[in-house]
């Protein structure tokens, strides 16, 4: 079966990511607060290069929530060139005497 016209366009760009097929070109995560970052890039199942699956994003996110760290962890999609910037957005739990400076 062959497509064409407008919704051919629609059909191109929906199909890969409704199956998951939208490359991922760039992740990063974003933090709101200091936090030692050493071992969380273990901690994502998403990889630069790698498709973007929802199954693994929400792993990636329940994974860094897991740590402790983090009061609340979201992933965020932004259309890139070539594919998908996926950024992990987390807000760090607080300590006890650690405020905002007045």
């Amino acid at each position: 079966m062959r497509v064409a016209g407008p919704f051919a366009a629609l059909l191109a760009v929906l199909l890969p990511a409704l199956a998951g097929g939208t490359p991922i070109v760039q992740q990063e995560l974003v933090v709101d607060a200091p936090v030692a970052a050493y071992g969380l890039g273990g901690l994502f199942l998403t990889r630069v290069g790698g498709e973007d699956r929802q199954e693994l994003v929400d792993r990636s996110v329940r994974r860094l929530f897991a740590t402790g760290l983090f009061r609340e962890v979201v992933a965020e999609r932004q259309a890139a060139p070539g594919g998908v910037r996926l950024i992990y957005r987390a807000a760090r739990h607080r300590r006890v005497g650690e405020g905002k400076a007045r």
